[in-house]
């Protein structure tokens, strides 16, 4: 089933395409093969980055054990929190402050053994370099498919060969222009590799 909400679509791609390298009819890369770059592209940046490349809501349900200032959210970009119940009880806004990947009690703890609900919003707010490299990847995804290859190249003394894919070299896509926005938005745990 397509994303309802893609980052961009179709004819967004089209248009961002760079000169030269636009395919030679619009039946050669249909609107389905695009998005399914799109939704491929996507993909990677929820796996690689750790979170939504567009906004998201969700509804999470947290049961503390101990009190503490802080609940864990299971999405790292918290964008906004739309609200928090507490036992049943909607908190003031005043109440809590969102945090990175957390929402935080002002001025105590949250209440061991209730359900606390947050309903939030997360992902990449500003999209403009996601949408760039996005539709460069699909450019890519393109050449590579009517060349064969299509991967950038890097030389080392005499020897030339072709970047792959390699995430534990900050390479999750093989192409540097794509990557390089990637690792700029990756989400890094202090302390976790």
């Amino acid at each position: 089933m397509p994303d309802p909400d893609p980052l961009l679509t179709p004819d967004e791609v089209r248009s961002r395409w760079q000169q030269g390298a636009k395919p030679t009819s619009s039946a050669e890369y249909d609107d389905e093969w695009i998005a399914e770059r799109v939704a491929a592209f996507e993909d990677t940046v929820l796996r690689y980055c750790g979170d939504e490349a567009t906004v998201r809501t969700v509804t999470e349900t947290i049961r503390p054990r101990v009190a503490s200032q802080r609940l864990l959210l299971d999405w790292p970009k918290v964008t906004s929190i739309t609200s928090v119940t507490v036992g049943g009880t909607v908190l003031d806004s005043g109440d809590y402050k969102p945090r990175a990947g957390m929402v935080e009690k002002v001025g105590g703890c949250w209440t061991p053994g209730a359900d606390h609900v947050v309903v939030y919003e997360h992902g990449f707010a500003s999209l403009a370099g996601l949408k760039i490299a996005c539709a460069l990847y699909v450019q890519k995804c393109a050449g590579q498919d009517r060349s064969g290859s299509g991967r950038d190249q890097r030389s080392s003394g005499d020897v030339v060969y072709l970047v792959m894919p390699d995430w534990a070299n900050d390479r999750p896509t093989g192409w540097t222009d794509v990557d390089a926005t990637l690792n700029a938005l990756r989400v890094r745990t202090p302390g976790v590799a």
